[in-house]
């Protein structure tokens, strides 16, 4: 497995509008993104299985993502993907 393969999904991201409210932004748009993204890759189809998913893999996220307040919960992810600012 390619170990910078992670941080490679990150570089699609790092110039991607983000166009959530500042008092809004929990978790970084690239953190639910690079999460949501894997998850989907392994199966998940459900905020639920996405959020599972996360958690699962927190240590491993960890080592590339930035997570100051941890793995989104499956609530937080819908309202990341709508809200608008």
């Amino acid at each position: 497995m390619d170990v910078g393969a992670p941080r490679g999904l990150l570089r699609f991201f790092k110039d991607l509008e983000d166009p959530r409210m500042d008092r809004t932004k929990l978790h970084s748009l690239s953190d639910i993104l690079v999460i949501t993204i894997c998850a989907v890759i392994c199966g998940a189809d459900e905020w639920t299985e996405i959020e599972l998913f996360g958690k699962s893999k927190r240590k491993w996220f960890k080592t590339f993502l930035a997570l100051p307040n941890g793995i989104p919960s499956h609530d937080t992810l819908p309202a990341e993907r709508i809200s608008r600012g």
